[in-house]
Order: structure tokens, then C-alpha cells, then sequence
């Protein structure tokens, strides 16, 4: 590998959420922080110059949007998914959790019903709740350990809550699942048979692992590109979240143009310098450095499946098909939630996401953040052994 990843970066001091945060949320200052999806290495060296010759110009004005910008996340989308968009059909915004939150207002009212599929990302139920909506769920059902949709389900909550939007994680957060065509088409007929506009967060469909590929939702078919929103960032892909950038790709015109009015009320819709040319250089160069990421996660997710197997064989590694977030199934050791979520924390002093956070159907898990040096899992690993030997 060209990059290396094993190299270990001393973060802490440095006002890193994942690193300095311990006190916030009552977590050991000692702990290994491995919970928030934020990864413990450089950006691609591109990138990195990229912004580094936008800051050295010492002038930090207004921006616009580039053309430039547009067609690089456009040929991104194409080369990698096969997906042709066009540049116009890109809306930028400072993060997919905010354009999520802009297109509940946008396209919901008050005491609509959004819809999501537990256990799934803790934000979805806080956006629809907080913007005075209903959250709904349609919970994933974990059958001979792999994560399933169940269809009857969905469709009678999809009826009976009245549901306006639909929320897609996809890939899916925390189960890991890159979910098929097939899913994806049953998913977007019933929500063309009800009206259900489909939002999808595809932040980490950068993040999907052979022989799976990722399949954006709005490419499924044209019937579905008209009736979605698709999120999208560099953020994930090249650990960019602080510069704040994300892409809001909408084909219909009418939706677009409902989207960009609630995003220019908010005045959000101009980004860094540095967050542009950044992402403009990742998209541009950024390839190479991805795949070798990629393999790179992937062993250290057979390492710590090899290593929980065996000292500690009732803990189990949920398939990795996708994300850098392995979800760890604690349920057979037989201890209530609480108390196993606290012998992580502060036996093993391991900072992972708790799985309660997902929704009521992530008790008995947690969620670790593989994208680290391997060093630093083999040491989580051995901690959690010691801890629950």
C-alpha cells in the first residue's frame, strides 16, 4: 500500500469530537474512542494540498459554487456507480444530516409520519422528531445473523402511519448491509404505490465491499429517480467531516426546486473555499487511495473477528457489507444491556456507540469504528477479552 495507515496520529488536544469528547458524555478519559464515524487517518495527499493552497492564499471571501466542483461529484458518481447525473441536478449543503433535516421541512408537515428502519442511525429519529414530526420504524429483522427487510411490514406501517417520506440508509447504519436491486425496487414500489417521497442517505455507499456493489436508490429506474433525494459526501468517503460539504443530487426539476428554496431560507448555501477544493481534489484523485482503505478496514475486520473468536466466541461480528462500522452482537453473554454497555466502557475502557442509541432493536450491541490503525483495534480487541473472559 501507498498509504499508511498504520501509522498512529495523536489527536487528542486538538478539539477532535471523537478524542477530546470523553467528559461530554461521561466515557473514561483513558478510553479507546472508537465510536463516532470519523476516521483516524490523513485525507488522500491531494486533497490535503488542495486545501492547504486555498488557506495559503490568506484571502477567505465568499464562495460559489463551481461548475468544476458539480462535474467532478458527477464523474465520481458516474465512473464508480454508473450512474449518470447531470451537474445541475447537484445541491451542496453543509452536511447530509442537514440536508436531511431541510428536506423534512421541505417536503413534510407538522405531525406527518417519516419513516426509517431500526436499528439505524440515531440522527434519523432526532431530525423527524425535533422538526415536530413522527418518527416511524419498520425494524430490520436480524434472521441466521444477516440483516432482512421485512416488506409486509413496511408496506402496513407505510399505510396505516400515513407516511409522507421515507428515510433510507443505504448502505445501511449499523447493520452494515448493502442492500440488492431487487430490495431496492420492492422498497420504491411501495413507496410509489403510497406517495411516499424516498430521501436516501448514501453517505457511505463509498463503502461497500466485493462481490456486493453499491447501487444508488435513484438509479434503480427513472419512475424512482422522479419521486427521491439522494445524499451524498466526501466526508465519509475521505475524512472530511469537518470541512463540511455534502451533495444533494435531485433529478426532478420540481423537487429540486422545492429543496433549493429551503436551503437558501437558511442560508446555507455556500461552503468553505477549503471544503470545495478539497472535495473537488478527492473526487478528482482520491480513487486509488479509496480502494486501498477499503482492503485495509476489511482486515482489520477479519482481525477482529479472529481474535473475538477466539477469546470471547459469544460476541459476535455482524457481516461487513458495507461501512467502516463493524456492529458487535453481545446478547448471548446474557447480561442486561446496561450492564454490559458499562463493562465496555469502563472495564475495558473501549469507547463504542451504544446500540440503544440505534433504536430499541440495537439492545444487546454496539457499534465500533474500524477505520484506525490496526494496532489500535487488536488493542480494543484484546481489552474487550479481558473484560468479559
Amino acid at each position: 500500500m501507498t498509504a499508511d495507515f498504520d501509522r498512529v496520529i495523536n489527536r487528542r488536544g486538538t478539539g477532535s469530537l471523537k478524542h477530546d469528547g470523553a467528559s461530554r458524555f461521561g466515557i473514561p478519559d483513558d478510553a479507546l474512542p472508537m465510536w463516532v464515524a470519523d476516521m483516524d487517518f490523513p485525507a488522500p495527499l491531494e486533497a490535503v494540498e488542495a486545501a492547504r493552497r486555498a488557506a495559503a492564499s490568506g484571502i477567505y471571501g465568499y464562495t460559489i459554487a463551481t461548475k468544476e466542483y458539480g462535474e467532478a461529484a458527477a464523474a465520481w458518481h458516474g465512473k464508480r456507480y454508473g450512474w449518470t447525473i447531470r451537474e445541475d441536478w447537484i445541491q451542496r449543503a453543509p452536511g447530509v444530516m442537514y440536508a436531511i433535516a431541510a428536506a423534512v421541512r421541505a417536503f413534510t408537515s407538522k405531525g406527518d409520519a417519516v419513516l426509517a428502519q431500526e436499528p439505524v442511525y440515531h440522527c434519523f429519529a432526532q431530525v423527524v422528531r425535533l422538526n415536530g414530526r413522527r418518527f416511524v420504524s419498520s425494524d430490520l429483522m436480524l434472521t441466521d445473523g444477516r440483516y432482512e427487510i421485512d416488506f409486509d411490514d413496511f408496506e402496513r406501517k407505510v399505510v396505516l402511519e400515513r407516511v409522507r417520506m421515507f428515510l433510507l440508509c443505504h448502505p445501511h447504519n449499523p447493520a452494515g448491509r448493502a442492500f440488492s436491486r431487487d430490495e431496492l425496487e420492492r422498497l420504491g414500489s411501495i413507496c410509489l404505490r403510497h406517495g411516499v417521497l424516498v430521501v436516501s442517505d448514501e453517505i457511505h455507499g463509498d463503502f461497500v465491499y466485493k462481490p456486493r456493489e453499491h447501487i444508488p436508490f435513484a438509479s434503480v429506474g427513472p419512475e424512482f429517480a422522479d419521486r427521491s433525494i439522494v445524499m451524498t459526501a466526501p466526508s465519509k468517503t475521505f475524512n472530511m467531516a469537518g470541512l463540511h460539504a455534502a451533495n444533494v443530487i435531485i433529478p426532478d426539476a420540481g423537487l429540486r426546486a422545492r429543496m433549493e428554496a429551503e436551503l437558501t431560507s437558511a442560508f446555507t448555501d455556500e461552503l468553505s473555499s477549503g471544503a470545495l477544493a478539497a472535495a473537488q481534489a478527492a473526487y478528482e484523485h482520491g480513487g486509488p487511495w479509496l480502494e486501498e482503505l477499503k482492503e485495509y478496514i476489511q482486515s482489520n475486520c477479519r482481525a477482529l473477528e479472529y481474535v473475538l473468536t477466539e477469546r470471547i466466541p459469544a460476541v459476535r461480528v455482524q457481516e461487513l457489507q458495507a461501512t467502516y462500522l463493524a456492529w458487535l452482537d453481545f446478547r448471548a453473554l446474557g447480561l442486561p444491556h446496561e450492564e454490559m454497555r458499562e463493562r465496555v466502557w469502563r472495564t475495558a475502557r473501549v469507547w463504542l456507540s451504544d446500540g440503544l442509541s440505534f433504536g430499541e432493536a440495537g439492545q444487546g450491541f454496539m457499534r465500533m469504528n474500524l477505520a484506525c490503525p490496526r494496532s489500535i483495534v487488536m488493542e480494543a480487541a484484546g481489552r474487550l477479552s479481558r473484560a468479559f473472559r
